[in-house]
């Protein structure tokens, strides 16, 4: 009896060991995304070695809107950009000046120009299903500047919270 009683508990340990391993797979893959930043595209607000977490679920019943941060993949490269341009947008880059539907985007202290490269591109209107994007950090970012619109499909969703550093800790 003794025996049929340790097989039982054996089983119900491995059953709950199972249960645990398939939820976090599920949470992971349709719930939230863990990144690790490498990079200054974003910064000051979100810095290289800061730890995030991307809200999967965010986009599906509402669609990404200006100033949000999401996480876009492209690829196998996954980037943390700001959203500055949703559909039916006017974008344009002239000289050290991008505008939106003809009002002047105001970037901080921030040079819109890749390292020291001036970028001209536009008017250009964003398509249906596509959003414009550029980094915070926009002398260093590869963002719609370089490769373009992102399609919807390439959203992986919004950045939720900086949870590691402990000093870092921030909602977005």
């Amino acid at each position: 009896m003794r025996n049929g009683i340790k097989i039982n508990r054996l089983v119900i340990v491995a059953s709950i060991l199972v249960l645990i391993v398939i939820s976090i797979v599920i949470v992971r893959n349709y719930v939230v995304e863990i990144a690790v930043i490498s990079g200054a595209s974003m910064e000051p607000l979100i810095r290289q070695g800061d730890h995030i977490l991307i809200n999967r679920l965010a986009y599906r019943s509402s669609k990404p809107v200006k100033g949000d941060i999401i996480a876009i993949k492209t690829g196998w490269l996954m980037m943390v950009k700001r959203v500055l341009g949703v559909p039916g947008d006017i974008v344009e880059l002239k000289g050290n000046t991008l505008s939106c539907n003809g009002e002047i985007i105001q970037l901080g202290n921030m040079n819109i120009h890749h390292k020291g490269k001036p970028r001209q591109f536009g008017p250009s209107v964003v398509s249906d299903r596509h959003i414009f994007v550029i980094g915070d950090n926009a002398e260093y970012s590869i963002d719609s500047r370089t490769y373009g619109m992102v399609k919807y499909e390439e959203i992986v969703g919004k950045v939720a919270v900086i949870y590691f550093p402990p000093g870092r800790i921030r909602g977005m």
